[in-house]
């Protein structure tokens, strides 16, 4: 089961949960009702977990044309990403933009990629196993929650770290999410309200309230400045998607929404490179913005912004 949460008909989040367990058995009624609104309960199935601030490529995704997830380097893949599909509702200046990202071997570029970053997280996480000395069954993940604590897919939405310090540096271990930035292996995907300076706030109304402008967002997101800086290095030095010999041709989220054939414009866009452009973009412009300059913000946050005195280009 890929998930133990999902959708209904209603498309409301919903999920399938047991008992809470002791020593891997279902505890009984008594114990698990704490009181008269409350139980203890455990996750019936395997619970994932989304990378916040991150996006890598795909290994696989739902292929249009079998209607079911399949593996990027299929055959049918390939012959899907090879030109821009029919009846794909964009804009003629993303069409054009697309078109010459998109080609024969680019579902192959693709899935070479997305191992190139599946393997780097697993050899990531060994790492730290190795340096705690214990097993993945003793392996403890520390997870910082943000905003959003779930997405669509029933996914858990977080920071992701090896829990504990490091007996050998004694500092605790850096998360996955900036190391997967740092080497290359992912590109950003900055969220609202889930990224630095926002997540600290009291309120989504408190996130936005004095950001007029991207110079403003930055001034006091130290977390924010060092994610882009990284994206920037590692463009610079030619790592991971930015390879000088061969560069990432597809990112992740534009797979996705060609695969739905539909330009991305449930979000609004900030250019987080021009310090006093206080100007919201469609979604679907965000090609004309580097990776590390795109902050996506939901429809639903639109109005808060714009009461900063920020304005929209549609």
């Amino acid at each position: 089961m890929r998930t133990f949460f999902k959708i209904n008909d209603q498309k409301t989040l919903a999920g399938n949960f047991q008992f809470a367990l002791k020593d891997g058995v279902p505890k009984p009624v008594v114990d698990v009702v704490h009181d008269g609104d409350t139980i203890n309960v455990s996750p019936a199935g395997h619970l994932g977990i989304r990378f916040l601030a991150i996006d890598t490529p795909e290994v696989s995704f739902k292929n249009p044309t079998t209607n079911s997830f399949i593996d990027i380097d299929r055959p049918e893949w390939i012959e899907y990403l090879s030109n821009l599909p029919n009846g794909f509702n964009g804009s003629d200046e993303l069409k054009a933009y697309l078109e010459n990202r998109l080609g024969p071997n680019c579902a192959t570029n693709h899935a070479e990629h997305a191992e190139a970053a599946r393997i780097y997280l697993v050899d990531a996480i060994n790492s730290d196993m190795a340096e705690l000395g214990v097993s993945e069954k003793d392996f403890p993940l520390f997870l910082v929650f943000s905003y959003e604590a779930l997405d669509l897919y029933g996914r858990l939405l977080a920071y992701v770290h090896a829990g504990g310090k490091s007996p050998i540096t004694n500092n605790y271990f850096v998360n996955y999410n900036r190391r997967l930035l740092e080497s290359g292996m992912a590109e950003p995907y900055f969220m609202f309200p889930n990224i630095d300076p926002f997540r600290t706030r009291d309120s989504v109304f408190e996130a936005v309230h004095g950001l007029d402008s991207p110079g403003a967002i930055l001034e006091n997101a130290s977390k924010l400045r060092h994610a882009r800086g990284s994206v920037i290095a590692a463009r610079e030095a030619g790592l991971g998607v930015f390879s000088t010999g061969n560069p990432l041709q597809l990112s992740p989220f534009e797979l996705r929404f060609l695969a739905r054939k539909s330009a991305p414009r449930s979000r609004m866009l900030i250019n987080l490179g021009g310090a006093d452009d206080s100007t919201l973009y469609p979604g679907d412009e965000y090609f004309r913005f580097p990776a590390e300059d795109r902050l996506w913000v939901p429809f639903e946050f639109v109005p808060l912004f714009e009461t900063e005195g920020w304005a929209s280009t549609n």
